[in-house]
């Protein structure tokens, strides 16, 4: 008989010395088990199935007293342990949250450096097709102009002319008269003190329409305001 073979069969002889067999006050039974640990409220079986925990008080007294069972001690440890347990899940449960809190923070922050990029682009190219209206502009006779004196909220888009004109998108208007809102707009002012993209109220008189040339080369035409304070 081989070194190996002979360990081999020692270890199965002393495991099935040290087995065991446990039956619960209710009927179950853990047959063949070896007791792997020994706690204040219970046994640790291993069996050829796996590993499970009886608790003491499903074990007959017999057992209880083999194993120095403690109820006041056993109570205390299972306190203990569903205390442990408890903060345990606290603890996990605060982690994910704030996981989840600082994934939303980067999610919003995506969402919004994403939406600052599209209003850049957006205002980028109505500037650089405010510039290509600032082009070979013709100011034509209006017999009949669509309003007289108005007020409304202007966007400025581009400023010309050293700061006396400028284009401008109409955003809102104050009454009933005025420039369809969202259409472009030539107005003459004071802009020195303005730069592009600035909103503010503007209140002055149509005084016709305004033809430019568009980037693409076409022509396009919009009504002028001149405003109340010049």
């Amino acid at each position: 008989m081989s070194r190996y073979l002979f360990v081999f069969l020692l270890v199965l002889a002393t495991r099935s010395l040290l087995a065991d067999d446990f039956k619960t006050i209710d009927g179950k039974e853990y047959k063949n088990v070896t007791v792997s640990r020994v706690e204040l409220d219970g046994i640790v079986l291993i069996s050829s199935s796996g590993i499970s925990k009886v608790y003491f008080t499903e074990l007959p007294k017999e057992v209880q007293e083999r194993f120095h069972y403690d109820a006041a001690k056993a109570r205390a440890y299972s306190a203990e342990q569903a205390a442990n347990y408890a903060a345990s899940q606290k603890q996990q449960e605060e982690v994910q949250k704030k996981r989840e809190e600082a994934a939303a923070k980067y999610n919003a922050y995506l969402a919004e450096t994403q939406k600052q990029k599209e209003e850049a682009a957006a205002n980028l190219a109505e500037a650089e097709a405010a510039k290509s209206q600032a082009t070979n502009i013709k100011l034509l006779p209006d017999p009949n102009p669509a309003s007289v004196g108005c007020v409304f909220m202007l966007k400025v888009i581009s400023i010309t002319n050293g700061g006396s004109e400028a284009v401008g998108i109409v955003e809102s208007i104050y009454g009933i008269i005025g420039p369809k809102p969202g259409t472009a707009v030539y107005v003459y002012g004071d802009f020195s003190q303005a730069v592009d993209g600035d909103t503010f109220r503007f209140e002055g008189t149509n005084i016709g329409r305004v033809q430019y040339r568009t980037a693409n080369g076409g022509m396009a035409t919009v009504l002028a305001f001149r405003s109340k304070v010049n």
